[in-house]
């Protein structure tokens, strides 16, 4: 896949505009980012972009992913001038790949939604007050970080997480704690499928497809 011809590569701000809109590009698409590593991935850049110089997947993650995440912080703040806003913060939790049980946190700001932390629980216990020290991490780090005011919290409501309520409100008695309605209507949907051997043949068959994504993305 060598170059035939000479080609004067980008250099400076454009080179770095193309980097950092292939990497907003590949997040977009769930793209993986081993695809950057892969031959014909260069070949097809190379073919027809050939003055963008192709950086790898580490390059990517180290340059840009990076910095991205080092802006992260200075995004809220500075939409308002400094100016706290009010925010409402939600939590969940999923099984990755790898079968590890992870706490995502997250906060809505004007109906646009900032992931913040991820949080690797598989080896502690599942309880309220290994929850609670989760959520104070987050509201402390929201407030002096973001410089913003959380007013409420959301997650679905299982048994510690209801329990992790009345902790909650004795730090901070003005937090509105409210349920995930999409959290409950899944369940509610999955409760359906169940009463029909159709859909449960069905949702066997989905569930081996989306298995199958995932473990090749």
């Amino acid at each position: 896949y060598a170059e035939t011809e000479p080609v004067e590569h980008w250099l400076g701000p454009m080179q770095d505009q193309f980097a950092q809109d292939l990497c907003r590009l590949m997040v977009a698409c769930n793209i993986a980012w081993w695809a950057a590593d892969h031959p014909y991935w260069t070949y097809f850049w190379s073919k027809y972009v050939p003055a963008a110089q192709m950086l790898g997947r580490a390059r990517l993650l180290d340059d840009q992913v990076a910095g991205y995440a080092a802006d992260a912080s200075t995004i809220l703040p500075n939409r308002d001038k400094g100016q706290g806003r009010y925010i409402v913060w939600r939590c969940y939790s999923w099984k990755n790949i790898a079968m590890k049980s992870i706490v995502l946190s997250m906060i809505n700001v004007k109906f646009v939604p900032h992931p913040l932390h991820s949080y690797d629980i598989s080896a502690v216990i599942k309880n309220a007050e290994n929850l609670l020290e989760i959520v104070l991490t987050e509201i402390l780090y929201c407030t002096n970080v973001l410089g913003v005011q959380v007013i409420a919290w959301c997650t679905d409501c299982s048994g510690e997480a209801l329990k992790m309520c009345r902790p909650l409100h004795e730090w901070f008695p003005w937090i509105v704690t409210v349920e995930c309605w999409a959290h409950q209507i899944d369940l509610v949907v999955g409760n359906y499928f169940k009463i029909n051997v159709s859909y449960i043949k069905g949702m066997d068959k989905a569930i081996e497809i989306v298995k199958w994504f995932n473990n090749h993305s």
